[in-house]
């Protein structure tokens, strides 16, 4: 190996750490909870109530859903984050906290709740820029937009 060679390989060894460093710096390190409230439109026109809280801890995102007479616990294993990104997959440990509304029986929220309800689903969450208090999420597999609040 020349002496030429031996710096090529020391420059691409500082760019490999420095891009691992950047990238770590840049996850986002959320250990705070978020909150909705709102409805939900069924495709008939009618509307339920929606009550929701995002919950960040221990590389998990705990999703709290409660729509109409229906509460969920829906815990989200986090596999990879960027800056405005995470790659998310479902866990086995989905828990109804009541049972089922029979208004799951609308096409869209019985698809939402199937899709959680599989084990090593993937999901990403793609982050919206928006004020600091408050957090707006794209899921790209459920072409669903949710917002969030500090405030409860």
């Amino acid at each position: 190996m020349t002496r030429s060679h031996l710096w090529q390989y020391v420059i691409v060894l500082l760019l490999i750490l420095m891009h691992a460093g950047y990238s770590i710096l840049e996850r986002p390190n959320l250990n705070e909870s978020y909150f909705s409230r709102g409805v939900v439109l069924l495709e008939d026109g009618e509307s339920l109530t929606q009550s929701a809280r995002l919950q960040f801890r221990d590389n998990m995102i705990y999703d709290y859903q409660q729509i109409d007479n229906s509460a969920r616990i829906l815990p989200l294993k986090i596999k990879n984050s960027a800056k405005d990104s995470f790659y998310l997959t479902t866990t086995p440990t989905n828990n109804n906290l009541t049972g089922p509304s029979k208004k799951y029986t609308h096409s869209q929220l019985a698809y939402n709740q199937a899709y959680y309800s599989k084990e090593n689903m993937p999901l990403t969450f793609y982050r919206v820029p928006t004020p600091p208090d408050v957090f707006c999420i794209y899921i790209g597999e459920l072409k669903k937009l949710r917002c969030f609040g500090m405030a409860q």
